[in-house]
């Protein structure tokens, strides 16, 4: 640590910011030489500039992760220790947005958002869209044992959007809180968050992270945790350090008056969350990311429900690329230049299902028809290109290990991606071709949830290509002794072993022994205590 002005500055995150830049210069450089090469084709030269752009997506986002992991760990301390939290008590509602979930799921998160309401003197509003008359019947009964006002709608215009819109236009509440059916706050979530907006008048909302307490219920929970814990840990906290942090759409507490000066919740993408957010900061307000967990929720974990959650939030994040687009042609100043970017940069990361297609065409053309995805001046080139992979892949280790996560939550990260490339991929079909789809809710409280094999018959197809191709560019290096093979072979391995962990994933689930807010008693005063039990 080093004293610069009175601040300290952390010298190990500026070392991992730094550690990969010199092999991206020296690839690239490399790379832009390469297109040069005499005695190529021109399918050859098509293939390989699909691939250099796949290579420019990659740059893009590795540098967008590793800015916001030097902004996490050098300013984002600085910009939230400055609030005060003073607990006040001004008038503010809890959300709880439904649609035919497990009322046992929904009860839970009524009662711990009762405590946390009680605490501050909120009200809890049970919005529920369910076309399950037994189901409407059992959340209606919840409701009135916690003393939440149930509010059903005939018709699902907007889905949640429209749903909360529709609680907008008849309230007076100055700020209000929205939750999943299955995110339980802690005591203390509307006292911190509150008075955070209390205490910045241009702040329109205010994030905190989604923890997923399943994780020992499958595999699968624990990997789409671990894809959590790199979200919320570094990109959201860089994000807020520029004020480019969007609603998550659970667990943000909402300024009104900004709300409404911006129209309300987009109800045309099936992401209102993100989608509002950027009309919120089109407006002049400002966001802020409140890195403490203090709402605990229950992830996806099964494959089914996880590549239902994926294929609707990355159907809607890419959606909204283009429109941001839009927006930033026609009222560029509506924005900073850091806000425009960071959100171009957060809506194209689904594009990445297709980037993978590319990537991996780009080796399976070159094993089975002999065309060259990547135009060398010679295996010199690969001199370059396997210190470029390796040290990013070094660095992506190091800034997860650096906040304390286990290393195979590296692992899990990749894999996931990797599995669900055949989900963004169908998502970027549907956006480009203006495909609406039906909003799906993400599965809650699954048990069971192994799927058959012909319902992944995309994962399983592509493992079964990547097993092909390196059985022949095996063969073919022992023939030809080309270094080029070798390096195909140790490349289709990682991707092989990527895609394993569609199997490795594809497991039943069992019930969680992770603790969950619950009613522990009702305190004299007539406030509520909640303590974590099994």
């Amino acid at each position: 640590m080093l004293a610069s002005k009175g601040r300290n500055i952390k010298i190990i995150p500026i070392i991992i910011f730094l550690i990969p830049f010199p092999f991206i210069i020296f690839y690239f450089f490399a790379r832009l030489q390469t297109f040069f090469s005499p005695g190529y084709t021109f399918m050859d030269r098509v293939i390989s500039v699909l691939l250099f752009v796949a290579d420019l997506f990659f740059l893009m986002h590795t540098i967008a992760y590793l800015t916001n992991f030097l902004r996490s760990q050098e300013i984002y301390p600085r910009t939230i220790e400055r609030y005060f939290l003073q607990y006040t008590r001004p008038k503010t509602a809890v959300l709880i947005a439904t649609y035919n979930e497990p009322p046992e799921v929904v009860e839970k998160t009524v009662s711990a958002a009762s405590i946390s309401a009680n605490r501050i003197g909120a009200k809890v509003y049970l919005l529920d869209d369910s076309t399950n008359v037994s189901t409407a019947d059992s959340l209606k009964k919840i409701a009135v044992t916690y003393g939440a006002e149930y509010m059903h709608r005939i018709n699902r215009r907007g889905f949640k959007a429209g749903a909360l819109n529709d609680w907008l236009r008849s309230t007076d509440y100055k700020y209000f809180t929205v939750l999943d059916s299955d995110q339980r706050p802690l005591p203390e979530y509307l006292e911190e968050t509150v008075s955070m907006l209390e205490a910045d008048p241009s702040l329109a909302f205010v994030q905190i992270p989604q923890i997923y307490t399943n994780m020992d219920s499958s595999r699968l929970a624990q990997g789409a945790q671990y894809v959590q814990q790199v979200f919320f840990d570094y990109i959201t906290e860089g994000k807020s350090v520029i004020n480019s942090m969007f609603s998550c759409g659970s667990n943000t507490v909402f300024r009104t008056k900004a709300v409404i000066e911006a129209g309300g919740f987009d109800e045309t993408s099936v992401t209102e969350d993100m989608a509002t957010s950027i009309r919120i900061h089109q407006k002049g307000w400002k966001s802020k990311y409140y890195n403490r967990p203090l709402v605990m929720g229950e992830g996806p974990s099964t494959l089914d429900s996880y590549f239902t959650q994926q294929g609707r939030w990355s159907l809607g994040s890419m959606g909204l690329c283009f429109r941001a687009i839009k927006n930033f042609i026609l009222h560029p100043r509506s924005m900073s230049p850091l806000q425009w970017l960071d959100y171009f940069v957060s809506t194209t990361w689904y594009f990445i299902g297709i980037v993978y297609i590319i990537m991996l065409s780009g080796l399976l053309v070159f094993v089975f028809f002999g065309l060259t995805p990547i135009i060398t001046t010679g295996a010199s080139f690969f001199y370059f290109l396997i210190p470029y992979i390796v040290f990013n892949m070094v660095t992506f280790s190091l800034t997860v290990i650096y906040k304390g996560n286990p290393l195979k939550s590296v692992l899990y990260n990749l894999a996931l991606t990797f599995d669900t490339v055949p989900v963004y991929a169908i998502s970027t079909v549907n956006v480009l071709l203006n495909r609406k789809k039906p909003f799906k809710v993400t599965p809650k409280n699954f048990s069971g949830g192994r799927l058959p094999l012909r319902s992944l018959y995309p994962q399983v197809t592509i493992f079964g290509i990547i097993l092909l191709a390196i059985l022949i560019s095996v063969i073919k290096y022992i023939i030809s002794g080309d270094v080029s093979f070798a390096v195909v072979i140790g490349w289709l391995s990682y991707y092989l072993i990527l895609a394993s962990f569609t199997f490795y994933f594809n497991t039943d689930t069992k019930m969680s022994s992770y603790y969950v807010p619950v009613i522990e008693k009702w305190e004299a005063n007539g406030s509520q205590s909640a303590q974590l039990v099994p």
